[in-house]
């Protein structure tokens, strides 16, 4: 909650922009038929995203655009893998419907990856995918530095502090 606090009715989702950036936290903590209670989230392996949460996110971007916004950053522990294509798919569109470049930086699995995604129609990456590992990982903390330019990750260096 200290980085997306829980909005009522909606989740532990949010929107703000650092810099030129529009950072959008995504809570995909909903098994598929619809709860949100706890006791089911704990068993649940197929997550969504509410239509409830899309707007919220959709009407916070829309508040927060102006003109130099130069990329969208999705962030969201939930793998994009591990979230229904009809919801995952409907928040991309919408993103993809501004114009400008957007990555994505996924947790869930926790394998250190790296890919795009690429639009069928076109055949062109619209999106940058980085999976990064687990908070801890072999006693180490390792965390990253990440640098835009023009909306896009221009630049990441990866750090490990120190041992557990």
């Amino acid at each position: 909650q200290d980085y997306a606090p829980y909005v009522e009715g909606v989740g532990s989702a949010a929107v703000f922009k650092y810099k030129d950036m529009m950072f959008v936290a995504v809570d995909a903590i909903f098994d598929r038929n619809g709860s949100d209670n706890p006791s089911d989230i704990i068993t649940c392996t197929e997550f969504t995203i509410p239509d409830r949460e899309i707007s919220y996110l959709q009407n916070e971007i829309n508040k927060n655009m102006d003109v130099t916004t130069k990329g969208i950053v999705w962030i969201s522990h939930v793998a994009l893998q591990d979230i229904d294509n009809a919801s995952q798919n409907k928040l991309l569109n919408i993103l993809k419907g501004y114009g400008l470049p957007m990555t994505v930086f996924e947790g869930h699995t926790h394998i250190e990856a790296y890919r795009e995604l690429v639009d069928n129609e076109t055949g062109n990456a619209y999106c940058q995918v980085y999976t990064l590992p687990a908070v801890v990982l072999y006693n180490k903390y390792p965390y990253y530095n990440v640098v835009f330019k023009d909306g896009k990750v221009w630049g990441i260096d990866k750090h490990t502090n120190g041992e557990l």
